[in-house]
């Protein structure tokens, strides 16, 4: 057994002096690296800040290549050998381009600085183009024309427009026309409702004027409507005035003479729903009276399925609950850019790798509830082929 060796001071200060003196060699400052790859901002009401070599967190690159024919960029911040932690941030980025598999890729080609979109989720939907074709009577030319289509666009000095809709959000839009005669300044306006597919059933009405007083109208819709007996009338006279009745046929009579939109909604056995506005000249007038016609043609969809160069940011939090960009339509004030590219050390399985510096903000959707995410700012590492 070796018995241990002490160093006395007498015999330090002889080895000292031996050599002409113990001059100190200060020690040199240890050096405390910062993370190479960290995540900071907030997700919901939370702070987070994640950094790789510290928590056992740790960013792992990879790569996938969708049959699609583009790859796909991966950062994910997550723990080492901890199977029960669940909590983890990814990123995506799709390729710039579509190409061939298994060719280099130059990470500054395949992911440019700058902003990129949030990948979208792309509804099931079909594309349809309206046809809307006016007509006035009354008035003397020019006219100025203005359409608002019920999606919030709108259309200036066209008589007759085209639109495109889709029936991801809605089936129905309310659109109206609005015309003003350029000399006299006689207007007129007329709204409807305007259905991308066809209903079982059609509203529709006649009018017919009294000989003894021209201001008292029947209307009637028997001969006129394609539905399901039996049906509910549900009239429109404007001013607040409506009236609701089983019979096909109404007497009204108005208090003063000019322009009305009148409205009729049936509702038939079948459960289908129609509606229709018409302008009524009432009385002796020569104002300007304005209608349209829409035709709706089914065209062939067309998506940019591959979304290029967009970006998914997932979160998974400590009791497994997955959040997702992708799951939700972004609000306008999201963003995600890439400040900075650079190349990385090989990752583990020996791909290629780069160090992205990027910032974002986004809404992550969930089956529980949505989060938001923050002034996030990050530098994660893709890998690249």
């Amino acid at each position: 057994m070796k018995q241990p060796v002490y160093i006395f001071p007498s015999a330090l200060l002889f080895v000292c002096l031996l050599f002409a003196g113990c001059d100190q060699t200060p020690l040199p400052e240890e050096i405390v690296e910062e993370p190479v790859f960290s995540v900071g901002g907030f997700i919901g009401e939370k702070s987070v800040s994640l950094k790789g070599g510290v928590d056992d967190y740790y960013m792992y690159a990879s790569y996938v290549y969708d049959d699609r024919g583009y790859y796909t960029y991966v950062g994910e911040f997550r723990r080492t050998d901890c199977m029960d932690c669940k909590e983890k941030l990814r990123v995506i980025i799709r390729d710039a381009v579509a190409r061939e598999e298994g060719n280099p890729v130059s990470p500054q080609e395949a992911i440019p600085l700058g902003a990129h979109e949030y990948v979208r989720t792309i509804p099931q939907s079909r594309m349809f183009q309206v046809d809307f074709t006016s007509r006035i009577e009354g008035g003397e030319p020019p006219f100025h024309y203005s359409w608002s289509f019920g999606d919030e666009s709108v259309t200036e000095g066209e008589e007759n427009a085209m639109h495109m809709y889709s029936d991801s959000t809605d089936d129905t839009f309310w659109v109206c026309l609005d015309v003003t005669e350029a000399n006299s300044g006689c207007s007129s306006r007329i709204c409807n409702e305007v259905y991308l597919h066809k209903r079982t059933c059609q509203s529709n009405f006649g009018v017919s004027h009294s000989d003894f007083n021209p201001q008292s109208i029947t209307f009637e819709t028997d001969g006129y409507v394609n539905a399901e007996p039996p049906l509910t009338y549900h009239w429109d006279f404007g001013e607040g005035i409506s009236m609701t009745t089983p019979l096909p046929a109404v007497l009204y009579g108005f208090d003063e003479p000019g322009i009305h939109m009148v409205g009729l909604r049936i509702n038939d056995a079948q459960g289908c729903e129609s509606m229709l506005y018409k302008n009524i000249r009432i009385g002796s007038t020569s104002d300007c009276m304005v209608s349209f016609t829409a035709n709706v043609t089914e065209v062939e969809s067309v998506f940019d399925t591959l979304q290029l160069s967009r970006v998914i940011v997932e979160w998974t939090d400590k009791q497994g609950v997955f959040y997702s960009s992708q799951l939700g339509v972004q609000p306008e004030e999201s963003f995600f850019t890439i400040n900075a590219i650079e190349p990385y050390r090989a990752n583990e399985r020996g791909d290629a790798t780069a160090r992205l510096d990027i910032d974002f903000d986004c809404v992550l959707y969930s089956d529980a509830e949505d989060l938001r995410i923050r002034q996030a700012q990050a530098s994660i590492a893709v890998a690249h082929p």
